[in-house]
Order: structure tokens, then C-alpha cells, then sequence
């Protein structure tokens, strides 16, 4: 684990759901809102290039609450 946190941290652009990957990582606990940050982060390639964009895949079950999303919805246990 310690060498994908480090992998983040060197390469991984620094965009929403980044603090929360490494928080899981390294094994701390996250809220509902930063573990789906964290979720969409890893599966955009920890966004590489591109910083923070849309993945634009409606079917996703995540994506009304992509960071990026372009139909962003609010996550109602955002303050947990």
C-alpha cells in the first residue's frame, strides 16, 4: 500500500478525491462523500494529465456525485 501512496503522491495530479486516496490508503477512515472523491479518483487513473475532468460515464452508479460531474448531485450525508 505504502508504494501506491507514494505513486500518488508523485505522479498523481493533485484534483478532488486525491487527500481522500491517500486517507485510505492509509488505512484512516473516510465519510461517505470523501470515499466516493477517493473511488473516482482511482478509477480516472488518479487523473493522470488531465487534472480533474468529467469521466462522462452516466451508467456509473457514482457519477451524480463525480466531482466533475457536469449533473452533479448533493450528497446528503456530506457532513458525516
Amino acid at each position: 500500500m505504502m508504494d501506491t501512496v507514494s505513486e500518488v503522491l508523485r505522479y498523481g495530479a493533485r484534483a478532488a478525491g486525491r487527500a481522500e486516496m491517500i486517507k485510505f490508503l492509509e488505512g484512516k477512515p473516510l465519510t461517505r462523500s470523501q470515499s466516493i472523491r477517493a473511488m473516482c479518483y482511482a478509477c480516472m487513473g488518479y487523473y493522470g494529465d488531465e487534472g480533474g475532468c468529467d469521466c462522462e460515464i452516466p451508467n456509473c452508479p457514482l457519477y451524480p456525485y463525480q466531482p466533475y460531474s457536469k449533473n452533479k448531485m448533493k450528497d446528503d450525508a456530506e457532513g458525516e
